[in-house]
């Protein structure tokens, strides 16, 4: 089964380390170490931190900012939101550049990613999402979905992420069908058609 995997998505990420470079002063390479502890990822100031080898919901936004958007691939994609925005999805050669810079790749292929985390990330139906970190050839690219979608999209992203809010309130402990679970209907919208009355000067 394909993946798929975008923007509001939860993913479960599964941390395994991460060896880091040890340089001089002058930025020669002496050595690489193990990092020991958790990788935090980072999205909108909101961190999401992973214990090694302890699974972890992470957003589709964090994990594509520490591990590369598995989206990119020859070219630079545009799509649009539901709000008829534009959104980029940067090509894959731009994505190993940064993670270069990011994780402090000086040396070797342009195409290697040497010191980035090691981390398994699959989507809530346990299927394998492959970052730019896993693949940095862009063999296997996870399809780009415009957010402007038709009936069938619409009920297939709902059901998705109603399988997303059953994972995570399982992962959390969280009876879903508890009476102490209220939802309250939401405000009627004042739907008057009354014109206001001119409180204007008369002639």
């Amino acid at each position: 089964m394909t993946a798929t995997a975008g923007p509001g998505d939860m993913l479960r990420v599964t941390y395994s380390g991460r060896t880091v470079p040890v340089r001089d002063r002058q930025g020669n390479l002496l050595d690489t170490k193990e990092v020991e502890g958790p990788f935090t990822f980072m999205w909108d100031s909101r961190p999401f931190v992973c214990e090694p080898d302890k699974p972890t919901f992470v957003s589709f936004e964090a994990v594509t900012n520490a591990l590369g958007d598995p989206r990119s691939g020859p070219i630079v994609q545009n799509l649009k939101d539901s709000a008829g925005n534009n959104q980029f999805i940067a090509d894959r050669a731009s994505e190993i550049r940064r993670l270069r810079a990011v994780y402090d790749n000086q040396f070797g292929s342009e195409t290697e990613l040497q010191y980035a985390p090691r981390c398994e990330v699959v989507d809530l139906d346990g299927d394998r999402i492959l970052t730019v970190v896993d693949d940095p050839q862009g063999e296997s690219v996870t399809p780009a979905q415009t957010t402007l979608l038709d009936r069938d999209a619409l009920m297939a992203q709902i059901e998705r992420q109603n399988r997303m809010i059953q994972t995570l309130a399982k992962e959390q402990g969280i009876d879903l069908s508890s009476p102490e679970i209220v939802n309250e209907p939401a405000p009627e919208a004042d739907m008057s058609t009354d014109v206001p009355e001119d409180k204007g000067t008369k002639k």
